[in-house]
Protein backbone atom coordinates (compact mmCIF):
# COMPACT_ATOMS: atom_id res chain seq x y z
CA UNK A 1 0.00 0.00 0.00
CA UNK A 2 1.67 3.19 -1.20
CA UNK A 3 0.31 6.56 -0.18
CA UNK A 4 1.70 9.69 -0.53
CA UNK A 5 0.34 11.15 2.29
CA UNK A 6 -0.65 8.44 5.28
CA UNK A 7 -3.18 8.58 8.05
CA UNK A 8 -1.43 9.55 10.95
CA UNK A 9 -2.06 7.96 14.54
CA UNK A 10 -2.68 10.51 17.48
CA UNK A 11 -3.86 9.03 20.00
CA UNK A 12 -3.97 5.32 20.74
CA UNK A 13 -4.94 3.03 24.33
CA UNK A 14 -6.53 -0.29 25.05
CA UNK A 15 -10.07 1.09 23.62
CA UNK A 16 -9.83 3.32 20.70
CA UNK A 17 -7.34 5.13 18.72
CA UNK A 18 -7.99 8.55 17.09
CA UNK A 19 -6.61 8.94 13.55
CA UNK A 20 -5.46 11.88 11.37
CA UNK A 21 -7.23 11.14 8.10
CA UNK A 22 -5.83 12.59 4.76
CA UNK A 23 -7.70 14.69 2.04
CA UNK A 24 -9.13 12.74 -0.27
CA UNK A 25 -9.10 9.10 1.62
CA UNK A 26 -12.34 7.03 2.22
CA UNK A 27 -13.10 6.13 5.40
CA UNK A 28 -14.52 3.00 4.42
CA UNK A 29 -15.64 0.81 1.21
CA UNK A 30 -18.57 1.41 -0.36
CA UNK A 31 -20.35 0.22 -3.57
CA UNK A 32 -19.16 3.00 -5.42
CA UNK A 33 -15.50 2.36 -5.05
CA UNK A 34 -15.53 -1.79 -5.58
CA UNK A 35 -14.42 -3.76 -8.80
CA UNK A 36 -17.37 -5.72 -8.65
CA UNK A 37 -19.57 -2.67 -9.18
CA UNK A 38 -17.65 0.25 -10.17
CA UNK A 39 -19.66 2.87 -11.64
CA UNK A 40 -17.83 5.17 -14.52
CA UNK A 41 -14.90 7.91 -13.15
CA UNK A 42 -17.39 10.52 -14.22
CA UNK A 43 -20.33 9.41 -11.78
CA UNK A 44 -17.88 8.77 -8.60
CA UNK A 45 -16.23 12.36 -8.64
CA UNK A 46 -19.60 13.46 -8.94
CA UNK A 47 -20.67 11.11 -6.01
CA UNK A 48 -17.52 12.95 -3.94
CA UNK A 49 -18.40 16.46 -4.83
CA UNK A 50 -15.89 17.22 -7.41
CA UNK A 51 -18.21 17.83 -10.37
CA UNK A 52 -14.46 19.10 -12.39
CA UNK A 53 -14.09 16.71 -15.83
CA UNK A 54 -11.67 14.08 -14.66
CA UNK A 55 -8.17 15.25 -16.36
CA UNK A 56 -8.66 19.05 -15.72
CA UNK A 57 -6.98 19.28 -12.33
CA UNK A 58 -4.52 16.81 -9.99
CA UNK A 59 -6.72 15.76 -7.11
CA UNK A 60 -5.58 14.59 -4.09
CA UNK A 61 -8.56 12.33 -4.72
CA UNK A 62 -6.28 9.64 -7.06
CA UNK A 63 -3.94 9.04 -4.76
CA UNK A 64 -6.60 6.95 -2.59
CA UNK A 65 -8.36 5.30 -5.66
CA UNK A 66 -9.10 2.05 -3.78
CA UNK A 67 -7.00 2.37 -0.19
CA UNK A 68 -9.75 3.17 2.84
CA UNK A 69 -8.93 4.36 5.94
CA UNK A 70 -10.46 0.86 7.41
CA UNK A 71 -7.59 -1.32 4.71
CA UNK A 72 -5.04 1.50 6.56
CA UNK A 73 -5.93 0.30 10.23
CA UNK A 74 -6.48 -3.46 9.88
CA UNK A 75 -3.10 -4.15 8.75
CA UNK A 76 -2.05 -2.36 11.82
CA UNK A 77 -4.78 -3.02 14.33
CA UNK A 78 -6.75 -6.38 13.06
CA UNK A 79 -8.34 -6.69 16.31
CA UNK A 80 -11.17 -3.99 15.28
CA UNK A 81 -12.04 -6.54 11.91
CA UNK A 82 -14.60 -7.80 14.27
CA UNK A 83 -15.88 -4.57 16.04
CA UNK A 84 -18.77 -2.51 14.69
CA UNK A 85 -22.44 -3.13 14.29
CA UNK A 86 -24.39 -4.98 11.63
CA UNK A 87 -26.77 -2.24 9.56
CA UNK A 88 -24.81 0.22 7.62
CA UNK A 89 -27.30 3.09 5.98
CA UNK A 90 -26.94 1.58 2.36
CA UNK A 91 -28.77 0.31 0.25
CA UNK A 92 -27.77 -3.01 -0.55
CA UNK A 93 -27.55 -3.89 2.95
CA UNK A 94 -30.35 -6.49 3.16
CA UNK A 95 -29.00 -8.55 0.12
CA UNK A 96 -25.59 -9.05 1.99
CA UNK A 97 -24.66 -11.08 5.20
CA UNK A 98 -24.57 -10.15 8.42
CA UNK A 99 -20.44 -10.29 8.10
CA UNK A 100 -20.53 -8.66 5.04
CA UNK A 101 -21.75 -5.96 6.44
CA UNK A 102 -19.67 -5.51 9.52
CA UNK A 103 -16.80 -5.68 7.28
CA UNK A 104 -17.37 -2.19 5.44
CA UNK A 105 -16.27 -0.65 8.70
CA UNK A 106 -15.05 -2.51 11.50
CA UNK A 107 -14.10 0.20 14.12
CA UNK A 108 -15.39 2.98 12.66
CA UNK A 109 -18.02 4.89 15.05
CA UNK A 110 -18.02 8.24 13.03
CA UNK A 111 -17.21 9.73 9.52
CA UNK A 112 -15.65 12.18 7.43
CA UNK A 113 -16.40 12.72 4.08
CA UNK A 114 -13.58 11.61 1.30
CA UNK A 115 -12.26 15.18 1.11
CA UNK A 116 -12.04 16.27 4.39
CA UNK A 117 -9.28 15.58 6.51
CA UNK A 118 -8.74 15.49 10.32
CA UNK A 119 -9.57 13.41 13.46
CA UNK A 120 -11.80 10.16 13.88
CA UNK A 121 -12.34 7.87 16.29
CA UNK A 122 -11.90 4.04 15.95
CA UNK A 123 -12.93 1.75 18.45
CA UNK A 124 -10.71 -0.92 19.63
CA UNK A 125 -13.28 -3.33 21.41
CA UNK A 126 -16.92 -3.61 20.98
CA UNK A 127 -17.55 -1.99 24.67
CA UNK A 128 -16.04 1.02 23.32
CA UNK A 129 -17.36 1.31 19.85
CA UNK A 130 -21.09 1.46 21.75
CA UNK A 131 -19.60 3.80 24.28
CA UNK A 132 -18.27 6.45 21.89
CA UNK A 133 -21.74 5.70 19.69
CA UNK A 134 -24.05 6.71 22.85
CA UNK A 135 -21.43 9.80 23.48
CA UNK A 136 -22.42 10.82 19.49
CA UNK A 137 -25.94 10.31 19.63
CA UNK A 138 -26.52 11.95 22.59
CA UNK A 139 -24.06 15.15 21.61
CA UNK A 140 -21.55 14.64 24.48
CA UNK A 141 -18.40 15.16 21.98
CA UNK A 142 -17.64 18.84 21.24
CA UNK A 143 -16.55 18.61 17.71
CA UNK A 144 -14.80 21.57 16.07
CA UNK A 145 -13.63 22.11 12.32
CA UNK A 146 -11.49 24.76 10.48
CA UNK A 147 -12.91 25.83 7.32
CA UNK A 148 -11.70 28.44 4.68
CA UNK A 149 -14.74 29.97 2.90
CA UNK A 150 -15.29 32.89 0.31
CA UNK A 151 -15.78 35.95 1.36
CA UNK A 152 -16.29 37.90 4.66
CA UNK A 153 -18.99 36.91 6.97
CA UNK A 154 -21.12 40.15 8.23
CA UNK A 155 -21.24 38.52 11.59
CA UNK A 156 -18.17 37.55 13.54
CA UNK A 157 -19.73 34.92 15.51
CA UNK A 158 -22.78 33.36 14.01
CA UNK A 159 -25.12 29.93 14.32
CA UNK A 160 -26.51 29.24 11.70
CA UNK A 161 -30.01 27.12 12.41
CA UNK A 162 -31.37 25.70 9.37
CA UNK A 163 -32.90 22.26 8.70
CA UNK A 164 -31.52 20.10 5.91
CA UNK A 165 -33.20 17.93 3.40
CA UNK A 166 -32.09 15.47 0.52
CA UNK A 167 -32.71 17.21 -3.04
CA UNK A 168 -34.84 15.25 -5.09
CA UNK A 169 -33.13 13.23 -7.70
CA UNK A 170 -29.46 13.68 -6.33
CA UNK A 171 -26.96 12.96 -3.93
CA UNK A 172 -26.77 16.60 -2.25
CA UNK A 173 -28.42 18.22 0.66
CA UNK A 174 -30.13 21.48 0.83
CA UNK A 175 -31.54 23.59 3.33
CA UNK A 176 -34.77 24.86 1.13
CA UNK A 177 -35.59 20.98 0.21
CA UNK A 178 -37.98 19.29 2.85
CA UNK A 179 -37.59 15.76 1.58
CA UNK A 180 -36.38 13.84 4.66
CA UNK A 181 -35.54 17.21 6.20
CA UNK A 182 -33.77 17.25 10.08
CA UNK A 183 -33.04 20.02 12.09
CA UNK A 184 -28.80 21.10 11.64
CA UNK A 185 -27.49 24.01 13.75
CA UNK A 186 -23.65 25.09 13.47
CA UNK A 187 -21.73 27.55 15.33
CA UNK A 188 -18.85 29.37 13.54
CA UNK A 189 -16.21 32.33 14.53
CA UNK A 190 -14.29 33.72 11.97
CA UNK A 191 -10.96 33.57 13.15
CA UNK A 192 -8.75 35.48 10.14
CA UNK A 193 -9.61 37.30 6.95
CA UNK A 194 -7.26 36.95 3.81
CA UNK A 195 -6.82 39.32 1.49
CA UNK A 196 -5.21 37.43 -2.01
CA UNK A 197 -3.52 39.20 -4.67
CA UNK A 198 -6.36 39.28 -6.86
CA UNK A 199 -8.37 41.35 -4.29
CA UNK A 200 -10.32 37.90 -3.85
CA UNK A 201 -11.56 37.77 0.03
CA UNK A 202 -11.38 34.55 2.16
CA UNK A 203 -11.94 33.72 5.88
CA UNK A 204 -11.12 31.31 7.78
CA UNK A 205 -13.70 29.68 10.33
CA UNK A 206 -13.80 28.01 13.44
CA UNK A 207 -16.87 25.61 13.08
CA UNK A 208 -18.40 23.60 15.80
CA UNK A 209 -21.50 21.99 14.11
CA UNK A 210 -24.27 21.27 17.05
CA UNK A 211 -25.79 18.33 15.56
CA UNK A 212 -24.08 15.69 12.70
CA UNK A 213 -26.19 15.67 9.27
CA UNK A 214 -24.16 14.91 6.35
CA UNK A 215 -22.20 17.74 4.58
CA UNK A 216 -23.56 19.98 7.31
CA UNK A 217 -21.01 22.63 7.40
CA UNK A 218 -20.77 22.34 3.62
CA UNK A 219 -24.51 22.85 3.10
CA UNK A 220 -24.74 26.04 5.83
CA UNK A 221 -21.98 27.62 4.92
CA UNK A 222 -22.97 28.02 1.07
CA UNK A 223 -26.51 29.05 2.78
CA UNK A 224 -25.04 32.09 4.23
CA UNK A 225 -23.22 32.53 1.03
CA UNK A 226 -19.73 31.78 2.07
CA UNK A 227 -19.08 28.64 0.69
CA UNK A 228 -16.00 26.10 1.78
CA UNK A 229 -13.50 26.36 -0.97
CA UNK A 230 -12.90 23.49 -2.93
CA UNK A 231 -16.17 22.51 -2.65
CA UNK A 232 -17.69 22.36 -6.59
CA UNK A 233 -20.57 20.18 -4.63
CA UNK A 234 -22.29 23.42 -2.96
CA UNK A 235 -19.89 25.86 -4.51
CA UNK A 236 -18.00 27.38 -6.76
CA UNK A 237 -17.38 25.48 -10.10
CA UNK A 238 -14.52 27.73 -10.85
CA UNK A 239 -12.01 27.25 -7.56
CA UNK A 240 -8.63 28.79 -7.37
CA UNK A 241 -5.75 27.57 -9.19
CA UNK A 242 -4.60 26.02 -5.70
CA UNK A 243 -7.35 24.27 -4.15
CA UNK A 244 -6.84 21.08 -4.83
CA UNK A 245 -8.87 19.85 -2.08
CA UNK A 246 -12.01 20.81 -0.61
CA UNK A 247 -10.49 23.27 2.37
CA UNK A 248 -12.54 21.81 5.49
CA UNK A 249 -10.33 20.21 8.37
CA UNK A 250 -11.54 18.50 11.39
CA UNK A 251 -9.57 19.94 14.08
CA UNK A 252 -10.14 19.01 17.57
CA UNK A 253 -12.96 16.29 19.42
CA UNK A 254 -12.95 17.04 23.11
CA UNK A 255 -14.91 14.20 24.89
CA UNK A 256 -14.76 12.28 28.63
CA UNK A 257 -13.69 8.60 28.12
CA UNK A 258 -15.35 5.90 30.31
CA UNK A 259 -13.12 6.30 33.30
CA UNK A 260 -14.64 9.70 33.34
CA UNK A 261 -11.34 11.85 32.55
CA UNK A 262 -11.74 14.52 30.21
CA UNK A 263 -9.97 14.29 26.95
CA UNK A 264 -9.48 17.27 24.18
CA UNK A 265 -7.50 16.08 20.84
CA UNK A 266 -6.40 17.91 18.07
CA UNK A 267 -4.48 18.03 14.36
CA UNK A 268 -3.71 20.50 13.09
CA UNK A 269 -4.35 20.49 8.86
CA UNK A 270 -2.02 19.25 6.31
CA UNK A 271 -0.02 20.76 2.87
CA UNK A 272 -2.74 22.72 1.41
CA UNK A 273 -5.11 23.93 3.42
CA UNK A 274 -1.97 24.66 6.42
CA UNK A 275 -0.03 26.69 4.29
CA UNK A 276 -2.77 28.85 3.37
CA UNK A 277 -3.64 29.24 6.81
CA UNK A 278 -0.10 30.72 7.58
CA UNK A 279 -0.75 33.12 4.09
CA UNK A 280 1.74 36.01 5.01
CA UNK A 281 -0.65 38.86 4.30
CA UNK A 282 -3.91 37.85 6.94
CA UNK A 283 -4.94 40.43 8.70
CA UNK A 284 -6.41 39.64 12.41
Amino acid sequence: MVLTEEPNIIYEDANFLAVDKPAGMLTHKTRINTDSTRTNPEAEQACYGAHAEIGQRKSVLSQFESVTLVDWLLEKYPEISSVGEHSPDYPWAASESKTQQANLRPGIVHRLDRETSGILLVARTQKYFEYLQSLFRTRQIKKTYLALVFGSPKEKRGRIDKPIGITTGSIKRSVHSKKMFKPAVTAYTVKKTFSAPDGETFSLLEVIPETGRTHQIRVHCAAIGHPVVGDRLYGRQNQPAWASRLMLHAYSLEFSNAEGQRLKLEVEPQQALESFISYPQAML
